[in-house]
């Protein structure tokens, strides 16, 4: 039984890294009118088979007028019986001319079995990153459109306000740097415990490994995430739904 519990608790958490991204560049810290994201956090629950989770994912302004997205995860119901801890993730980035520029992204995991936690120092006046795990530490080479999975939802609902959907996202995470294509599926009217929306649907797949995301867009929540599927050969695997929402 606990073996059974414990896996889906962790899968729960892989799902979280699939999520989040943004675009680094060279270009000096300011702020941008053209910036339509404004504020917020925003409560999921999460479920995947038995297991439950509470992912909530907030946008803050920093005193020194950089942005910060930080996203917590925690284990709800049975499966927090076996896990305990958080996946807790922040990542700081400048606003230029309208796009959100990464300069830092950390993330510590004490719910997983296995080692998650990571450092990134993004480094693009020379097209690099410094990427420091427990093993060791690596830099890569990053072109100027490379993601990170926690700024991935506020780039898509900045690019969305401003009718720029883009083909792809370039994603540097844990597990590496990875492409996820981007498709538009038929728009859908659906419901979750914050709300009725009507929404966009939007693909976001590996095609290496067939998996992916694909997540519900409210414009009448800033093209917020409403409801979010991780998927694997086409097919759900765990699902978030937004449960509340607060503007700052």
């Amino acid at each position: 039984m606990n073996h059974s519990m414990r896996t889906p608790a962790r899968r729960v958490l892989l799902v979280m890294s699939m999520i989040f991204g943004t675009v680094p560049a060279t270009a000096p810290a300011q702020t941008s009118a053209n910036w339509q994201v404004e504020p917020f956090k925003a409560t999921y629950s999460v479920r995947i088979g038995p297991a439950k989770a509470q992912t909530t994912v907030a946008l803050v302004t920093l005193d020194d007028q950089r942005l910060r997205a930080e996203s917590t995860t925690r284990a709800r119901g049975i499966a927090s019986w076996f896990k305990r801890g958080n996946v807790d993730e922040k990542t700081t980035f400048d606003v230029v001319d309208g796009k959100p520029v990464v300069r830092s992204l950390f993330r510590r995991d004490s719910l997983s079995s296995d080692d998650r936690n990571i450092d990134i120092a993004y480094r693009p006046e020379d097209g690099t990153a410094r990427v420091q795990r427990s093993t060791g530490e690596d830099v890569v080479t990053v072109a100027n459109d490379v993601t990170n999975p926690l700024l991935m939802q506020i780039t898509l609902m900045q690019q969305l306000a401003n009718n720029s959907l883009p083909e792809s996202y370039v994603v540097l995470d844990y597990k590496g740097i990875q492409t996820y294509r981007i498709t538009e599926r038929d728009p859908e009217v659906i419901r979750t415990a914050a709300g009725k929306y009507a929404v966009r649907v939007i693909d976001l797949i590996e095609t290496s490994s067939n998996t992916g995301t694909r997540v519900f867009v409210a414009e009448d929540e800033q093209w917020l995430a409403v409801r979010i599927e991780a998927r694997k050969d086409d097919r759900s695997v765990a699902v978030l739904s937004l449960t509340d929402i607060e503007r700052r």
